[in-house]
């Protein structure tokens, strides 16, 4: 085939296979170890600026594109750290598959358009965050904390479902009864998504009838009055399906799971639950340096910086912690396999037939026709 001889190509799938590569072993990594070696992501980042050095010199991206992706990809990365959305290991890892994304899947340089390879990379990785935490809400558990959950969860369904059903009423009844202006099916999802969201964090339960009621009766009559209110009906439950799965990744997120660590092997960033030394602290006589530690480990919810550790393992070098002792700490849901996913949507759903992916396909497709001809 005439593309196995196109330079172009095989840089770009050099790019693809070194993001998909490396992001496995960090996810494998980050999965059992909760470690995400610098020197990986480094190397990525390494790899990605050496492709884009690449791909400019051959004249297939210009230097506005780089500089926009670089810049856009930091300003993510940063803001989602400092947003504790992800730590600054899943923040490096994010920069260096944003950079190592060959230029030409998202050939845009705009940092506000969505075809840059920062933003598409980062949505895919939330849509993929958000597909896991609805599958998860079905598939996971013991068959009795299953059946305690739905038990629980049914009201909320309800709830949920006639508070968008009433609220697509409302909508519809202004847009297309009272303004005369139809609304399209990815404006009526954006706001049902959107505008829940906002009344439901500032109404509280009482206030929805005022809106659910005569949204229901709106629905009801453009039900009757119009043939289209289906397909917005089923923009509805799309929404709703969304609600369920963001509640889901939540209640997910805020309940981490616990695993026990040394005190020498404790690193920064991470936060204790709780401690077997501090459960014992009430029967066995330490020292006032006890106190000390006692303040460090029980302030939950903070991370631990460097100073802790170096004040931790200097205790416990003196002997007022147990060098044996296990420290409890929190294990979020690591977020480097959702990047790799979203690195790996972003290529095989990317639109522009100038990709890696879609030119082998559609050179395969070709040269097998030809063949026939």
């Amino acid at each position: 085939m005439a593309i196995l001889n196109d330079g172009v190509f095989w840089v770009e799938w050099f790019m693809l296979s070194a993001v998909l590569g490396v992001g496995l072993y960090i996810c494998l990594s980050d999965i059992y170890a909760r470690t995400v070696p610098n020197a990986w992501t480094v190397g990525l980042i390494g790899i990605g600026l050496a492709g884009q050095a690449i791909m400019l010199i051959s004249g297939i991206t210009t230097a506005n594109n780089v500089v926009g992706l670089i810049t856009s990809s930091v300003i993510v990365a940063v803001g989602m750290t400092f947003a504790r959305v992800w730590g600054p290991g899943d923040g490096k890892l994010f920069l260096g598959t944003a950079v190592a994304l060959p230029p030409t899947l998202c050939p845009s340089y705009n940092m506000l358009s969505l075809h840059t390879a920062s933003s598409a990379l980062v949505i895919n990785a939330i849509v993929c965050f958000f597909m896991y935490g609805l599958s998860s809400m079905f598939f996971t558990g013991t068959k009795d904390r299953i059946l305690a959950k739905e038990l629980k969860s049914v009201g909320f369904y309800l709830r949920s479902a006639v508070k968008y059903l009433g609220f697509l009423g409302l909508i519809l009844g202004m847009t297309v009864l009272a303004l005369r202006r139809p609304i399209s099916y990815l404006e009526a999802l954006a706001v049902l998504v959107v505008g829940y969201r906002v009344l439901d964090s500032i109404l509280q339960v009482r206030h929805w009838s005022l809106l659910v009621w005569p949204g229901c009766v709106a629905v009801i009559y453009l039900s009757l009055a119009t043939d289209g209110i289906f397909i917005y009906l089923a923009v509805g439950t799309l929404a709703w399906v969304l609600e369920l799965a963001y509640r889901t990744i939540r209640n997910m997120y805020g309940q981490t799971f616990t695993h026990s660590v040394p005190i020498l092997s404790l690193q920064p960033g991470i936060v204790p639950s709780q401690s077997v030394y501090l459960e014992s602290q009430r029967q066995v006589d330490v020292r006032t340096d006890g106190n000390e530690a006692e303040r460090i480990l029980l302030e939950g919810g903070q991370p631990l910086t460097r100073q802790d550790l170096n004040r931790l393992n200097q205790l416990a070098c003196e002997g007022v912690l147990p060098r044996d002792r296990q420290i409890e700490v929190d294990r979020p849901i690591p977020f480097v396999p959702f990047i790799t996913a979203g690195a790996l949507l972003t290529a095989m759903m990317a639109d522009n037939v100038g990709s890696a992916i879609t030119r082998l396909i559609v050179q395969i497709l070709s040269d097998g026709a030809a063949t026939r001809l």
